[in-house]
Protein backbone atom coordinates (compact mmCIF):
# COMPACT_ATOMS: atom_id res chain seq x y z
CA UNK A 1 0.00 0.00 0.00
CA UNK A 2 1.35 3.43 -0.91
CA UNK A 3 1.38 5.98 1.88
CA UNK A 4 -0.79 8.30 -0.17
CA UNK A 5 -3.66 5.84 0.10
CA UNK A 6 -3.63 6.21 3.88
CA UNK A 7 -4.92 9.76 3.70
CA UNK A 8 -8.56 10.03 4.80
CA UNK A 9 -11.17 9.98 2.06
CA UNK A 10 -13.10 13.26 1.65
CA UNK A 11 -16.41 11.62 2.54
CA UNK A 12 -15.18 9.45 5.37
CA UNK A 13 -17.46 9.30 8.39
CA UNK A 14 -16.03 10.95 11.51
CA UNK A 15 -15.38 9.18 14.81
CA UNK A 16 -15.87 12.02 17.31
CA UNK A 17 -14.61 9.96 20.27
CA UNK A 18 -11.29 9.44 18.45
CA UNK A 19 -10.69 13.07 17.51
CA UNK A 20 -7.07 14.01 18.19
CA UNK A 21 -6.05 16.69 20.63
CA UNK A 22 -2.27 16.99 21.12
CA UNK A 23 -2.46 17.32 24.89
CA UNK A 24 -4.66 14.22 25.13
CA UNK A 25 -2.25 12.16 23.04
CA UNK A 26 0.72 13.37 25.08
CA UNK A 27 -1.06 12.35 28.27
CA UNK A 28 -1.89 8.96 26.75
CA UNK A 29 1.73 8.39 25.76
CA UNK A 30 2.95 9.28 29.22
CA UNK A 31 6.19 10.41 27.62
CA UNK A 32 8.07 13.27 29.21
CA UNK A 33 10.47 15.53 27.38
CA UNK A 34 13.11 12.81 27.61
CA UNK A 35 14.86 14.19 24.53
CA UNK A 36 15.54 17.50 26.27
CA UNK A 37 16.71 15.71 29.41
CA UNK A 38 19.06 13.52 27.37
CA UNK A 39 20.55 16.46 25.49
CA UNK A 40 21.13 18.36 28.72
CA UNK A 41 22.88 15.34 30.23
CA UNK A 42 25.02 14.81 27.13
CA UNK A 43 26.14 18.42 27.07
CA UNK A 44 27.03 18.18 30.77
CA UNK A 45 29.09 15.02 30.20
CA UNK A 46 30.65 16.20 26.95
CA UNK A 47 33.07 18.40 28.84
CA UNK A 48 34.98 15.23 29.66
CA UNK A 49 35.46 14.23 26.02
CA UNK A 50 39.06 14.56 24.78
CA UNK A 51 39.40 17.49 22.39
CA UNK A 52 40.79 15.22 19.69
CA UNK A 53 37.72 12.94 19.84
CA UNK A 54 35.33 15.89 19.67
CA UNK A 55 37.31 17.40 16.81
CA UNK A 56 36.89 14.18 14.85
CA UNK A 57 33.13 14.32 15.33
CA UNK A 58 33.01 17.96 14.22
CA UNK A 59 34.75 17.00 10.97
CA UNK A 60 31.61 15.12 9.96
CA UNK A 61 29.86 18.46 9.40
CA UNK A 62 32.25 19.42 6.60
CA UNK A 63 32.01 16.17 4.67
CA UNK A 64 30.15 16.09 1.36
CA UNK A 65 28.04 13.18 2.63
CA UNK A 66 26.72 15.21 5.55
CA UNK A 67 26.32 18.40 3.51
CA UNK A 68 24.28 16.52 0.91
CA UNK A 69 22.11 15.03 3.64
CA UNK A 70 21.52 18.37 5.33
CA UNK A 71 21.13 20.71 2.32
CA UNK A 72 19.14 18.56 -0.12
CA UNK A 73 15.50 19.64 -0.16
CA UNK A 74 14.23 16.10 -0.51
CA UNK A 75 14.31 13.07 1.74
CA UNK A 76 17.74 11.63 2.49
CA UNK A 77 19.36 9.05 4.74
CA UNK A 78 22.83 8.80 6.25
CA UNK A 79 24.54 6.34 8.60
CA UNK A 80 27.68 7.67 10.31
CA UNK A 81 30.20 5.16 11.65
CA UNK A 82 32.51 6.62 14.26
CA UNK A 83 36.04 5.42 14.92
CA UNK A 84 35.87 5.40 18.71
CA UNK A 85 36.59 2.64 21.22
CA UNK A 86 33.21 1.51 22.60
CA UNK A 87 34.91 0.77 25.91
CA UNK A 88 35.62 4.49 26.20
CA UNK A 89 32.07 5.41 25.15
CA UNK A 90 29.65 2.66 26.24
CA UNK A 91 26.52 4.87 26.26
CA UNK A 92 27.24 8.20 24.58
CA UNK A 93 30.10 9.46 22.42
CA UNK A 94 31.25 12.69 20.78
CA UNK A 95 28.76 11.82 18.02
CA UNK A 96 26.01 12.14 20.63
CA UNK A 97 27.16 15.69 21.30
CA UNK A 98 27.18 16.33 17.55
CA UNK A 99 23.61 15.01 17.23
CA UNK A 100 22.57 17.27 20.10
CA UNK A 101 24.09 20.32 18.38
CA UNK A 102 22.39 19.45 15.08
CA UNK A 103 18.96 18.96 16.62
CA UNK A 104 19.16 22.07 18.77
CA UNK A 105 20.12 24.12 15.70
CA UNK A 106 17.34 22.60 13.61
CA UNK A 107 14.76 23.44 16.25
CA UNK A 108 15.57 27.15 15.97
CA UNK A 109 14.65 27.24 12.28
CA UNK A 110 11.18 27.63 10.80
CA UNK A 111 9.61 24.70 8.94
CA UNK A 112 12.14 22.27 10.40
CA UNK A 113 11.37 19.66 13.04
CA UNK A 114 14.11 17.83 14.92
CA UNK A 115 13.37 14.40 16.37
CA UNK A 116 16.13 12.67 18.32
CA UNK A 117 16.67 9.52 20.35
CA UNK A 118 19.86 8.41 22.09
CA UNK A 119 19.88 4.60 22.23
CA UNK A 120 22.74 4.45 24.71
CA UNK A 121 20.68 6.42 27.22
CA UNK A 122 17.84 3.90 27.11
CA UNK A 123 19.15 0.43 27.76
CA UNK A 124 17.43 -0.73 30.93
CA UNK A 125 14.31 -0.37 33.02
CA UNK A 126 15.56 2.81 34.70
CA UNK A 127 13.95 4.54 31.74
CA UNK A 128 10.60 2.73 31.98
CA UNK A 129 8.48 3.47 28.89
CA UNK A 130 11.40 5.06 27.04
CA UNK A 131 13.32 1.85 26.45
CA UNK A 132 13.70 -0.03 23.16
CA UNK A 133 12.02 0.59 19.82
CA UNK A 134 8.65 1.29 21.41
CA UNK A 135 10.21 3.92 23.64
CA UNK A 136 11.95 5.40 20.61
CA UNK A 137 8.72 5.82 18.62
CA UNK A 138 6.82 6.96 21.71
CA UNK A 139 9.42 9.69 22.21
CA UNK A 140 9.32 10.68 18.52
CA UNK A 141 5.53 11.06 18.64
CA UNK A 142 5.75 13.20 21.77
CA UNK A 143 8.44 15.40 20.20
CA UNK A 144 6.40 15.77 17.02
CA UNK A 145 3.30 16.80 18.98
CA UNK A 146 5.23 19.32 21.06
CA UNK A 147 6.87 20.91 18.01
CA UNK A 148 3.89 20.66 15.64
CA UNK A 149 0.74 20.71 17.79
CA UNK A 150 -1.40 21.64 14.78
CA UNK A 151 -0.48 18.35 13.05
CA UNK A 152 -3.30 16.33 14.58
CA UNK A 153 -5.64 18.97 15.96
CA UNK A 154 -9.18 17.80 15.19
CA UNK A 155 -8.00 14.90 12.99
CA UNK A 156 -9.96 11.67 13.37
CA UNK A 157 -7.72 8.71 14.05
CA UNK A 158 -7.83 5.80 11.64
CA UNK A 159 -9.95 3.00 13.12
CA UNK A 160 -7.08 0.48 12.83
CA UNK A 161 -5.05 2.44 15.40
CA UNK A 162 -5.85 1.21 18.89
CA UNK A 163 -5.28 3.88 21.51
CA UNK A 164 -5.20 1.15 24.13
CA UNK A 165 -2.32 -0.54 22.32
CA UNK A 166 -0.60 2.82 21.85
CA UNK A 167 -0.84 3.43 25.59
CA UNK A 168 0.49 -0.09 26.25
CA UNK A 169 3.52 0.57 24.04
CA UNK A 170 2.65 -1.77 21.16
CA UNK A 171 5.22 -1.04 18.45
CA UNK A 172 2.89 -1.75 15.53
CA UNK A 173 0.25 0.72 16.70
CA UNK A 174 2.85 3.30 17.72
CA UNK A 175 4.39 3.20 14.23
CA UNK A 176 0.92 3.47 12.66
CA UNK A 177 0.22 6.56 14.77
CA UNK A 178 3.60 8.11 13.95
CA UNK A 179 3.08 7.49 10.23
CA UNK A 180 -0.40 8.99 10.37
CA UNK A 181 0.88 12.14 12.10
CA UNK A 182 3.63 12.54 9.50
CA UNK A 183 1.08 12.17 6.70
CA UNK A 184 -1.03 14.96 8.19
CA UNK A 185 1.83 17.33 8.89
CA UNK A 186 1.98 20.75 7.26
CA UNK A 187 4.80 21.38 4.79
CA UNK A 188 7.69 20.63 7.11
CA UNK A 189 11.08 18.96 6.88
CA UNK A 190 11.69 16.32 9.53
CA UNK A 191 15.25 15.71 10.70
CA UNK A 192 15.07 12.31 12.39
CA UNK A 193 18.20 11.45 14.37
CA UNK A 194 18.94 8.16 16.13
CA UNK A 195 22.26 8.17 17.96
CA UNK A 196 24.19 5.17 19.23
CA UNK A 197 22.40 2.51 17.16
CA UNK A 198 25.16 0.03 17.99
CA UNK A 199 23.63 -0.25 21.48
CA UNK A 200 20.35 -1.46 19.94
CA UNK A 201 21.95 -4.16 17.84
CA UNK A 202 21.65 -6.40 20.88
CA UNK A 203 19.27 -9.32 20.39
CA UNK A 204 16.57 -7.85 22.60
CA UNK A 205 16.43 -4.57 20.69
CA UNK A 206 17.56 -5.18 17.10
CA UNK A 207 14.31 -6.47 15.61
CA UNK A 208 12.40 -3.44 16.85
CA UNK A 209 15.14 -1.08 15.67
CA UNK A 210 15.01 -2.55 12.16
CA UNK A 211 11.22 -2.12 12.07
CA UNK A 212 11.53 1.53 13.02
CA UNK A 213 14.27 2.19 10.46
CA UNK A 214 12.22 0.42 7.78
CA UNK A 215 9.22 2.60 8.63
CA UNK A 216 11.31 5.76 8.36
CA UNK A 217 12.91 4.65 5.09
CA UNK A 218 9.53 3.81 3.59
CA UNK A 219 8.28 7.28 4.45
CA UNK A 220 11.42 8.80 2.92
CA UNK A 221 11.01 6.76 -0.25
CA UNK A 222 7.47 7.99 -0.91
CA UNK A 223 8.09 10.55 -3.68
CA UNK A 224 4.80 12.41 -3.22
CA UNK A 225 5.21 12.69 0.53
CA UNK A 226 8.86 13.66 0.14
CA UNK A 227 7.87 16.64 -2.00
CA UNK A 228 5.72 18.11 0.78
CA UNK A 229 7.23 16.57 3.92
CA UNK A 230 10.86 15.50 3.40
CA UNK A 231 12.19 12.97 5.90
CA UNK A 232 15.92 13.19 6.60
CA UNK A 233 17.19 10.17 8.53
CA UNK A 234 20.51 10.32 10.39
CA UNK A 235 21.83 7.31 12.29
CA UNK A 236 25.11 7.35 14.17
CA UNK A 237 27.21 4.68 15.85
CA UNK A 238 30.42 5.17 17.88
CA UNK A 239 32.03 2.46 15.77
CA UNK A 240 31.03 0.37 12.77
CA UNK A 241 27.65 -1.30 13.26
CA UNK A 242 28.03 -5.01 13.87
CA UNK A 243 25.04 -6.24 11.87
CA UNK A 244 25.09 -6.07 8.10
CA UNK A 245 21.29 -6.02 8.03
CA UNK A 246 21.22 -2.43 9.26
CA UNK A 247 24.13 -1.33 7.08
CA UNK A 248 22.47 -2.78 3.99
CA UNK A 249 19.55 -0.35 4.32
CA UNK A 250 22.04 2.50 3.82
CA UNK A 251 24.73 0.87 1.73
CA UNK A 252 22.50 0.35 -1.28
CA UNK A 253 21.85 4.11 -1.27
CA UNK A 254 25.58 4.91 -0.90
CA UNK A 255 24.65 6.58 2.37
CA UNK A 256 27.33 5.45 4.83
CA UNK A 257 29.98 7.83 6.14
CA UNK A 258 32.92 6.22 7.92
CA UNK A 259 35.03 8.45 10.13
CA UNK A 260 37.98 6.11 9.60
CA UNK A 261 38.10 7.37 6.02
CA UNK A 262 38.30 11.02 7.07
CA UNK A 263 41.70 12.75 7.31
CA UNK A 264 43.05 13.34 10.78
CA UNK A 265 42.16 16.72 12.23
CA UNK A 266 44.91 19.26 12.39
Amino acid sequence: MEFGTLRPEPGALPYPERTCIPQSLLALLGSSNVDEQDMDTILDQAGGFPNEDWGRAEQVLSTSAFQDWFVDRGSRRLLVHGDYDVNDYPEISPLSKLCTAIVQKVRTRPNLVGLVFFCGRHLDQRHNENIGASGLVRSFIAQLLRQCPSTCWGYTLDPDISLTEVENGDLEHLTKLFTTLILHSPRTTFMVVIDGVLAYEQEEYCEGLYKVVDMLCKLAEDEVLSYYVPIKILLTSPTETSDGELRERFQRHHAILSMTAMPNAG
